[in-house]
């Protein structure tokens, strides 16, 4: 208690070094351009808008970030993004859970290249088997997007997969990674455009005995994407990717079980976009995924039986969508459709057809801008909810914005628990700055007001306040040192009895300095602190998590040149999980060459 109490301490103390720095001026000093086109943002409408016209509040990781970092999987990318806090980081490609602003990963959506990623049991998104080398750019939306999105209570997290690389004929890179506990990572893409088609192929093995006893893996992955530019002027995509992965321990007999959980993914993608003049664009796309898990579980001495829990779904989606985009204004209208099929672990075939269709725009007049948007959905259960959301942006000047959004939006529940939706109303207020010298920063507050929460197998049901606040800051660049940080406070409890949510993030912390020279060296240490509302096991919270990852360019002036790096995880052999039955990894390194063609 008394760290997290010295969180927000900490948080202004490391501003107010880094601002002081700063001050003495350096030529290295750049500005922040909040129209600047990579901070244009697909997920906040499913159409691009630039940052300074979304009201929610929206982070942005791109694959230039991801590079820094040398991890392996979007689990890892997550726990550097301020505002989401993991259950606990165990090997990477393990079974785990997270928060975005104190809302449980059963309330937001994961969305792979225009694929659902929660699963059709229990809302679950695997996000330790999503691999770090495929994704191009990742855009999280923490707060309501319902009216846009559909389920989308408590966020979105976006994930858009490399395209073809249009500026040459081929052109890729290889990797490969070496660790304690047998831990690498082979991985290779090729990419480039011929003419009109563009190709993108890449794929790779993660494999590791396991960082804690019990948590090995084998994870295997293929990607295939491809573009078409039609003589008419508009664009085909074509696109699949297998994942496979086994996970856990076949035989141990220190602990006397067996716990193994196979898994394997299929995706494949069909996109057309067509121009139709006078600012119109007509996107048709057509989507498939089958997900199959087994889990085994049983002790070696047969006092308890081995279980076979099979689980298999298939999803396919159809949506158009109709743009209308000026440089003021922007109109969309789309329809969605979807078919679901679950067999579950008793053998139950479930099967659901939903529909929905939506309409959102921007309408700008000077500084102002509104946002409002419209949803509705046919879901196949007993309730088909309209969701709501009406947003607001004022650009004070060209560097600074305030935003803010009221919503309503409903999550799906899952097969066992109940039949009927979740459902919130949210509000926020946030703004984002660069026109202090030297320093971003952007603060937002948020309150959510949920009802028919279920809490437990037997669907008991509340109804919850989820308020608090998120700071983030980030400093221009000093002698090739940028210092950032995002402190997050989320109070969340029964409405009713006021009693504190259990296994919720209440205080987090996330500070990280990043490290480029001239001469190829660079680097990012990042910092992560979560203490959480535990309720019956014993979670730990007191260490805050250092990780350390240095490259070297052995020819800094060569686009060909060998990259080398090193990653030290856990510096300081800390601990921190919610559940001391899932705990966090000790300290372990990896090394580990990139080159680039």
């Amino acid at each position: 208690m008394r760290m997290s109490c010295n969180v927000p301490v900490l948080l202004c103390l490391l501003l107010t070094v880094a601002t002081r720095a700063l001050g003495a001026g350096s030529d290295e000093l750049l500005s922040f351009d909040l129209a600047a086109p990579e901070q244009q943002v697909t997920a906040s409408a499913r159409s691009p808008r630039p940052i300074s016209k979304i009201a929610e509040n929206v982070t942005v990781v791109t694959s230039e970030q991801i590079t820094t970092l040398n991890v392996h999987t979007l689990e890892e990318i997550l726990n550097t993004v301020p505002g989401i806090q993991l259950d606990s980081r165990r090997t990477p490609g393990s079974w785990g859970g997270f928060s975005v602003n104190g809302l449980g990963f059963e309330h937001v959506l994961v969305v792979l290249d225009g694929i659902v990623q929660n699963d059709l049991l229990n809302n679950f998104p695997d996000v330790g088997l999503i691999p770090a080398q495929q994704i191009d750019r990742i855009e999280i939306i923490k707060g309501a997007a319902s009216a846009a999105w559909g389920p989308a209570l408590g966020g979105v997290i976006n994930i858009i997969t490399k395209s073809p690389s249009l500026d040459r004929r081929a052109g890729g890179s290889a990797l490969a990674t070496y660790g304690e506990k047998g831990t690498t990572e082979l991985n290779g893409e090729l990419s480039g455009t011929v003419d009109r088609l563009g190709y993108y192929i890449g794929g790779g093995n993660f494999h590791s005995r396991g960082l804690l006893l019990g948590n090995g893996i084998n994870f295997n992955h293929v990607w295939l994407k491809m573009t078409y530019d039609l003589p008419s002027g508009g664009t085909m995509t074509l696109g699949s990717s297998l994942r496979d992965a086994f996970r856990g321990l076949e035989a141990s007999v220190p602990l006397n079980y067996n716990d193994t959980d196979s898994t394997t993914f299929y995706h494949g993608l069909i996109d057309y976009t067509q121009p139709l003049g006078n600012n119109l664009s007509f996107d048709l796309s057509v989507r498939h995924q089958s997900y199959q898990d087994t889990v085994i579980w049983g002790s070696l001495d047969q006092t308890v039986l081995p279980a076979v829990f099979p689980v298999r779904e298939i999803v396919t989606t159809a949506s158009t969508k109709l743009r209308w985009i000026t440089a003021a204004n922007s109109l969309l209208i789309g329809v969605d459709g979807e078919h679901q099929g679950l067999t579950d672990a008793l053998g139950a075939h479930n099967k659901v057809d939903r529909w929905a269709t939506y309409l959102n725009g921007s309408l700008t007049t000077g500084k102002f801008t509104l946002l409002p948007g419209i949803r509705y959905d046919h879901t196949g259960l007993d309730t088909n909810p309209v969701s709501l959301t009406l947003g607001a942006t004022w650009q004070l000047e060209e560097k600074s914005v305030l935003r803010g959004y009221v919503a309503q939006g409903y999550g799906l529940p899952t097969v066992y628990n109940s039949s009927s939706l979740q459902r919130i109303r949210t509000v926020q207020i946030g703004a984002e700055t660069s026109s202090i010298p030297y320093v971003w920063l952007k603060g937002t507050l948020f309150y959510n007001y949920l009802w028919d929460i279920v809490t437990s197998v037997i669907s008991d049901k509340q109804t919850q306040i989820r308020q608090g606040f998120e700071l983030e800051a980030r400093t221009l660049p000093l002698f090739g040192f940028t210092l950032c940080s995002g402190y997050t406070y989320s109070d969340n409890r029964d409405k009713d009895s006021h009693k504190p949510i259990p296994f919720t993030p209440e205080h987090s912390l996330k500070a990280s300095l990043d490290y480029k020279s001239s001469f190829g060296l660079s680097g990012i240490l990042t910092g992560n602190y979560v203490w959480w509302n535990p309720d019956a096991y014993a979670a730990r919270y007191s260490a805050m998590i250092w990780d350390l990852s240095l490259t070297q360019k052995l020819l800094p002036h060569s686009n060909l040149s060998p990259e080398l790096f090193f990653t030290g995880h856990n510096l300081f052999n800390g601990a921190q999980y919610i559940n001391d039955l899932y705990k966090n990894a000790p300290r372990w390194i990896e090394g580990g060459v990139r080159f680039r063609f």
